[in-house]
Formats: structure tokens, sequence, C-alpha cells
């Protein structure tokens, strides 16, 4: 048998018109709510990709988005795999779609995630292509997956955190060091292991951020998953930023104590970002092997 990847996998267009007013939390992250109270690019790189390859949401029951934020990214996943959904009723005589499951850590974000979902439901009725009980929301802390960390059965993401999920996606999810060992521990706690060769973990990031080297290597290594690398240009999406444009760069700046001039000369982020990494992570066939001997 085969397998057919992302890039050789025909893109499908939109056939309905989708659209929704977003909310963001003003001043969020001045106020402790986080980078999550904010939109940030790679959410829309992500929803771009799996709008060309919905395909890749389709291959389990499950989603889990991590670090869903105000919603944006994982509304735009769950309607273009929706799009491309063809499954039967199951027993119970009930669609037997994808179920989709986002998360966040921060109270007033989650809160804000939910009015989010229910707006963009509610503005698309006609359409169908979104309805209010078709994303679960969980509060999920990813320090809570690490040895020593908060027992997870007793926790406030105990529900999200006892399945496995067919498919983790994440975008702009590592913005400190010390988040990327929580965020590896939490992916390989969480992902699927009964059949790696379509149990993935997608993570968009720009493809200049700090830090996703290291998260690359603690997943490789730490982990022993296989990782792959690939850039996404917007050219491809038809997309085009104004250099002009450079709002989440003083964003950063406020949130780690930093002044602008170490990031310009680090390239860290920016709003102008033509090109993104989508980083793929899944189990090796053999570890998998060993662990159910």
């Amino acid at each position: 048998t085969s397998t057919t990847t992302a890039a050789q996998q025909q893109p499908h267009p939109p056939s309905k018109i989708f659209s929704f007013p977003l909310q963001e939390i003003n001043n969020g992250i001045q106020k402790g709510a986080g980078t999550g109270c904010t939109t940030w690019d790679s959410s829309i790189a992500m929803g771009l990709y799996f709008g060309m390859y919905p395909q890749e949401l389709l291959v389990g029951k499950d989603v889990l988005e991590l670090g869903s934020g105000v919603g944006l990214g994982g509304i735009l996943a769950r309607v273009v795999s929706k799009r491309c959904e063809n499954r039967g009723k199951n027993s119970n005589g009930e669609e037997d779609s994808v179920r989709f499951t986002l998360s966040e850590v921060n109270r007033d974000v989650i809160n804000m995630l939910r009015y989010n979902t229910t707006v963009a439901a509610a503005a698309n009725v006609s359409s169908g292509l979104l309805e209010s009980d078709e994303l679960h929301i969980e509060q999920m802390d990813w320090f809570d997956f690490l040895v020593g960390g908060t027992n997870v059965a007793d926790h406030h993401s105990s529900t999200a955190a006892r399945k496995k999920y067919d498919t983790i996606i994440a975008s702009d999810c590592i913005y400190l060091p010390s988040q990327i060992k929580p965020l590896s521990e939490t992916i390989a706690k969480l992902l699927g292991r009964d059949n790696p060769n379509h149990q993935k973990a997608h993570i968009f990031s720009p493809y200049n951020r700090g830090f996703i080297p290291d998260l690359i290597q603690e997943l490789r290594e730490g982990k022993n998953m296989v990782v792959h690398v690939e850039t996404l240009e917007m050219s491809k999406f038809r997309v085009k930023f104004h250099e002009s444009e450079n709002v989440n760069l003083s964003r950063l700046n406020w949130l780690l104590g930093e002044d602008e001039t170490t990031y310009e000369r680090q390239d860290l982020v920016s709003s102008c970002t033509a090109k993104f990494l989508h980083i793929t992570a899944s189990f090796k066939s053999d570890e998998v092997k060993k662990e159910s001997d």
C-alpha cells in the first residue's frame, strides 16, 4: 500500500462562505491573561493549511487543539474538516463525525473561547458549517503532565487528559523555553499510539520563532518521536503581508520584559512573516510495538 502526503493531495476549494466577528481580550496580556488573549499569525496559517488539506484532520475521530486562545485556529480547522466529512451513522443513529476539543489554561481566555465558538455557530446557521455543540472546550495546563506535576486525574484538566487523540494541533504555542518540556510531555501523553502512521501532532509556527528548534529536539530525542518539518509559503495561499505591520513584536516584548531591539536582532516574530513551519510528530511503529508487548 502507498501513503499520500499532504503535498500530493488535491486541494479542496471552498464551497460556502464562513464568517463571524472574532472577539479578543483587550489588553489581555497586560492584565495577565497570557498570549492566548489575542490572535497570532500561525493560527491563520494553520487554518489555511487545513483548508487545503482537510484530510489531515479526518484520520480518526478525536482532534485536540492545544493552546486554542480565543479560538480562530480551532474554529477554522473544524469548519474545513466538516466540508470533507463523509461519515455514516453510528449505532445510535447519530452522525459519526470527528470530535473536536479546544483547550486553554487561563479562565478568562476560556470564557472568550466559549463566546467566540457560540457566536461563530450562530452566525453560520444557514450554511451548516458549524454547530454550537461541535466544539468541546476544556481547561488544560501542560505543566500538569510533567513528572511531579499536579495529579491530572484530580485536576481541572481531567476530562481531556484521560483521552487519547488521533490528531493534535497547535499554533504559535511556544514563547518561553520553560514551555518546551510541558508541551512535549502533553503531546506524548495524549497522542494516540495504536496507528502511528496516521496519528500525528501538527504544530504551526513562524519559521524564525526562537525555541522551536529546541521543541523539535525534545520531541525527537526526549520523546523518541518521528518529526518532520516543512516550510509553508504564504504566497501559496495567495496571502500577502504588509512590511509595515509589526504589532505582535511589541506584544511579545511586553510579555517577556525585553526591549524591542533585542527581538529585532533575533528576528523572532513579526506579523509580516511570510513563511511558517509545519511540524508533524508521531510515534515510531517499533516503539508502539514494544509498548504493546
